[in-house]
């Protein structure tokens, strides 16, 4: 058997990977397993530890990570996968798997290629939902949405979230979730925003304070703006739908679109685009010009606070 774990989804590569992993050992010992680090191996000793198992361990598990980094390997490629012996599962790891070149493609032809990609945040919701219930708890979708809203899209981080909140009460709360949890950056941008468009300068400012304190630079906080712009354009647009049908169109969390639609009703979409065009301006000239970007994201702040 061999199978290629590739995507950017680091969370459920893993967790597939530990599945794999757990079911080998169970069924032949740790005796048999092999973990390689690909690009740095040579081809003849990756050759060797494929082969057929031998007297110590007739079933063996080799597990090559990364292996796309090891030219001459790639290269070889074809050899590889037809050496593989008989009692020998050979797992593929592919963390950044550059699905253009002919290593990949072929990958997907010879082996059980399975890929991992990020999960939209719409999807997030229902995997909250679908995991609390794997490990004998309860919470409602909403609940799942407003922590993924909260916490942010990363699944490694959720799932740590999920251990806490679980730990607390067996049946999450939106209460258990503001209590327990840490708002993510992502998510302060929305009070930071609208503060900004209530006109309150002083609270503005202190929240882009609080984002900073908290190590995250001024691009990212610009490009977090553009993030929740975005949502409040995507949400004014859709006025006249409910949050469920434009969260299923754009992709969006329902949650997400339900804390947007307040003061996506007090904009007019050319006042959202035109702040859409000033965020990417602004961008285009922190990357190509040396301006001190604390001032400049704190002035397009001041901006939307002018009106």
């Amino acid at each position: 058997m061999i199978i290629t774990l590739a995507g950017s989804n680091d969370f459920l590569r893993g967790a597939e990977l530990k599945k794999l992993l757990h079911k080998f050992v169970q069924d032949y010992g740790e005796a048999g397993v092999e973990k390689i680090q690909g690009d740095e191996i040579e081809t003849g000793r990756l050759l060797d530890l494929i082969q057929a198992g031998n007297l110590f361990a007739p079933e063996r598990l080799v597990i090559v990570k990364d292996l796309s980094a090891n030219k001459l390997a790639t290269e070889k490629l074809t050899d590889i996968l037809a050496s593989v012996g008989e009692g020998v599962d050979l797992i593929l790891v592919e963390s950044n798997l550059d699905m253009r070149t002919s290593y990949a493609k072929t990958l997907q032809k010879q082996t059980d290629f399975r890929k991992f990609e990020p999960m939209q945040e719409a999807q997030l919701a229902g995997w909250v939902v679908e995991e609390v219930k794997e490990r004998g708890g309860s919470i409602t979708r909403p609940v799942a949405a407003k922590l993924v809203d909260r916490v942010g899209g990363s699944q490694q981080l959720l799932s740590s979230e999920l251990d806490k909140l679980l730990a607390h009460n067996a049946t999450i709360t939106a209460e258990s979730v503001e209590l327990l949890t840490e708002a993510s950056p992502r998510s302060s941008i929305f009070d930071l925003l609208e503060s900004a468009f209530a006109g309150k300068t002083s609270r503005m400012l202190a929240l882009y304070r609080e984002q900073r304190a908290q190590k995250v630079e001024p691009q990212a906080i610009l490009s977090m703006i553009a993030w929740q712009l975005h949502a409040l354009i995507v949400t004014k647009l859709g006025d006249k739908r409910s949050p469920q049908e434009i969260a299923s169109m754009s992709k969006l969390s329902p949650y997400t679109v339900r804390n947007s639609q307040a003061l996506a009703r007090s904009l007019s979409v050319v006042q959202l685009q035109t702040l859409i065009d000033s965020v990417i301006n602004l961008e285009i000239t922190l990357k190509s010009k040396a301006l001190n970007a604390d001032d400049a994201v704190q002035a397009l702040l001041l901006q939307i606070v002018a009106g």
